[in-house]
């Protein structure tokens, strides 16, 4: 085309083509300026998609006005050729500057400085670009930054719950399409869910990377293989990173790689302040040990004083079940550094994410939210250990401190005491008691009793019934060695009550079970903060005595602040009694002290099941699923809120994922026959319902899943008959009345009145 004329604009020189269209050096004749001309190929401009989102483009990008964004002068239709005319620069895209040697950190920072200035122009206006790449970036002769390419921009609008921003395409996406660059696609944007600018910090923090090493941070053979990468390894070359860049411009750009969203800036002109703090100190080229008040401005705020996570130890015996040691080590130092006043530590739950996982100590410490990392590993052979243990900087990653014991296994106890005291010691924190253990009073002095309840803990953590049901055994052979040791009674009391609670015992049967542990575990220990949260659990759902419940709660976390669990269960009574916005925010809470939980992070969607919010919470059921593939009950939530979003099909597709998962789930078996109900297979749930029936004289069956099945079967004669049977046999599900969804059909019948005032639900409160 060169030679011809679109409206004013003579075509001079084809300059470069990309998978939107062709682009030439062009003159303006009525302004007489050189400008550079997109068109959109002919077979292209045929297909609407590609035309609007070639237009789209134009219209995203000419309502910006910004010296790093590539000014729009004009767009249309001439000749019948589609084009956009634009400002002409005159320089070289940032991955021909870079090409494969590492950009000097101090002109990184620099060039990111002007990146972040572009990207928080366009997220003002609500414009995502969603293809921000090194090709997509000029610089001109004074190597100023020119953001290119809107070409897949999208308009945000807000979202609710918690300030999410959702989004509305101005263009459809052809079926099975896949847009943008894959290299550089933030997680979310591979799996179809909405993006928002964080997925811009996402690629953004690849360039940074780039910049930083001359590599990218996900490799693989096929695009399948990258996309894997970047959902499931993290950044090949962190090692690259962290010897070419200061430690603080390091911890940015890990941050703007996270997988999570909520992980990652709030914005780019939060990136934006922390990248100035670095220009604008001596360190930032200061190569791998610049660290200073740099470093300081771009930590997060739960950075702030002493930090740690101590993460599982890893098993070195000849023999694999010693694994149940080496974690258990890892949690009991974790419990006795959580007693250090003014000192904060990663719960265990969140810290052994990480296990068996090749993650950089300073992504991890930047999840976590900790500077420092504890890692270790333990032989046992017979009554010897060896235990190497280390403290990693998670800033900068270079180690504090490390020391190898070799000890009798009856000396576990002082050296846990040491360990602890020497790890607080590098920490700088100061202690109180000198001459006492730091983690408080010892539980046991037998070393085969403490042995057995590490084991048992080991099963619980798997969190499923066969798990609890073993962890149970060893539970109760510690206290059969030293029936004066309190914590394997606080571990009988919520297996107990995790058993009851899914129904896979009655619930007069494993309730006060759990009940006699946890009251004996306070017996020998009324400072146990497990026990008094397990019993506050019990008394919501099996006593409904509200306010004991509540004053349990309250003395647990009295206790322990930090007891994430604690907080956990008392979201589900205050959602229950209708107290809706407490239980936000105790789950809220429950979240920052446990941000890698999967059972905290998928029970919100449980949570949010009775807030009626079942989008919002399929999108944190799904998370849980990616922290934690083999978490069962994720589908269980996933179920109850694809219900009520209305689509039975999907829900009868996590109920029949929660039982392949879960078999004898009694629940899971008559919301199966709901959905099968409700989808017009009345004959497949009748089916279900007899069977249930007939299996009600041998292992328990749910009452509540045989009403809520009649539910789906409009048989409301039969579910309040069910719902009877339900109250006999004190079935916790009974607990949430006030406010479960799946009981509004039936919410103004008198009869649903009088239930609900023999369970005691204060009426005055339903949500």
């Amino acid at each position: 085309m060169i030679g011809q004329k679109l409206s004013n604009f003579e075509l001079l020189e084809l300059i470069g083509k990309g998978g939107f269209g062709e682009v030439y050096r062009a003159r303006d004749e009525l302004l007489g300026r050189l400008v550079a001309v997109k068109i959109l190929p002919q077979e292209l401009a045929a297909d609407t998609d590609y035309r609007d989102r070639f237009l789209r483009e134009a219209r995203a990008a000419s309502s910006l006005n910004h010296p790093n964004i590539c000014t729009i002068h004009q767009f249309g239709d001439a000749n019948g050729r589609t084009f956009i005319a634009m400002e002409l620069i005159d320089g070289i895209t940032l991955r021909k500057h870079i090409g494969r040697s590492p950009l000097p950190a101090e002109e990184a920072v620099r060039l990111a400085l002007q990146i972040a200035d572009g990207l928080a122009a366009a997220h003002d206006k609500g414009i995502v670009h969603r293809d921000i790449k090194s090709a997509n970036i000029l610089l001109n002769a004074e190597h100023q930054v020119k953001i290119l390419d809107f070409g897949l921009a999208k308009q945000l609008f807000q979202g609710s719950f918690d300030g999410d921003t959702e989004t509305a395409p101005l263009a459809a996406t052809r079926e099975g399409s896949f847009l943008g660059t894959i290299d550089y696609m933030s997680p979310e944007q591979l799996q179809g869910r909405t993006v928002d600018h964080r997925s811009d910090l996402f690629a953004f923090g690849v360039v940074c990377h780039e910049m930083l090493t001359g590599e990218l941070p996900f490799s693989g053979d096929s695009v399948f293989e990258k996309a894997s990468a970047i959902l499931h390894v993290d950044p090949s070359s962190l090692r690259l990173l962290r010897d070419s860049a200061p430690a603080a411009l390091t911890a940015i750009v890990l941050k703007m790689l996270a997988r999570r969203p909520e992980r990652r800036w709030s914005s780019a002109a939060e990136v934006r302040q922390a990248l100035a703090g670095l220009a604008g100190d001596s360190t930032a080229s200061a190569g791998r040990h610049g660290i200073s008040s740099a470093l300081e401005r771009s930590v997060p705020e739960e950075f702030a004083g002493p930090s740690v996570a101590v993460l599982p130890f890893k098993n070195m015996s000849a023999d694999p079940e010693n694994e149940f040691f080496s974690d258990g080590l890892a949690e009991e130092l974790t419990n006795d550094l959580a007693k250090v006043e003014g000192l904060k530590v990663a719960s265990r739950t969140s810290a052994f994410a990480f296990k068996d996982k090749p993650d950089d100590v300073r992504q991890i410490g930047w999840s976590l939210g900790v500077k420092h990392i504890v890692e270790g590993s333990v032989r046992k052979a017979s009554d010897r250990l060896r235990i190497s243990v280390q403290m990693v900087n998670a800033v900068d990653g270079y180690h504090i401190w490390s020391e190898t014991y070799d000890r009798r296994l009856d000396d576990i106890f002082a050296l846990q005491d040491e360990l602890a005291r020497t790890i607080v010691g590098n920490l700088k924190v100061k202690l109180v008691g000198e001459g006492r253990p730091l983690g408080g009073r010892r539980y046991t002095d037998d070393v085969e009793a403490y042995n057995l309840y590490l084991k048992g803990r080991y099963f619980w953590n798997r969190r499923y019934a066969a798990g609890l049901q073993k962890g149970m055994g060893f539970f109760q052979q510690a206290i059969e060695r030293d029936p004066a040791f309190a914590l394997p009674y606080a571990g009988l009391a919520d297996s107990f009550n995790m058993l009851a609670f899914y129904n896979f015992l009655p619930p007069r049967q494993g309730f006060p079970k759990g009940q006699a542990a946890a009251h004996k575990a306070l017996e020998l220990d009324p400072g146990l903060a497990e026990a008094h949260a397990s019993l506050g659990w019990a008394r919501a759902f099996y006593d409904w005595d509200w306010e004991g419940a509540e004053r349990s709660f309250e003395r647990a976390l009295a206790i322990d602040p930090e007891h994430g669990m604690a907080h956990f269960w008392r979201a589900f009574f205050l959602v229950a009694v209708g107290r809706t916005s407490d239980s936000l925010e105790a789950i809220k809470r429950a979240r920052q002290i446990e941000p890698l939980s999967a059972l905290v992070n998928g029970g919100t969607a449980y949570l949010l099941y009775f807030h009626r919010d079942p989008q919002r919470a399929i999108k944190e059921a799904e998370q849980a699923l990616e922290m934690d593939s083999a978490f069962r009950a994720a589908h269980t939530f996933l179920g109850w809120n694809k219900i009520l979003l209305g689509d039975l099909e999907g829900a009868l597709e996590a109920w029949r994922a929660a039982l392949d998962l879960m078999p004898g789930l009694t629940v899971a078996e008559g919301l199966v026959g709901y959905c099968r109900a409700r989808l017009g297979d009345v004959e497949a749930a009748r089916e279900i319902e007899r069977d249930l029936a007939d299996r009600r004289e041998g292992p328990y069956v749910s009452p509540y899943a045989m009403a809520v099945l009649n539910l789906g079967l409009g048989e409301r004669d039969r579910a309040f008959a069910w719902l009877d049977r339900a109250y006999d046999e004190r079935n916790n599900f009974l607990g949430f009345l006030a406010v479960d969804p799946i009981f509004d059909e039936i919410r103004e019948d008198r009869r649903f009145a009088e239930l609900m005032a023999r369970v005691g639900v204060p009426q005055a409160r339903v949500a």
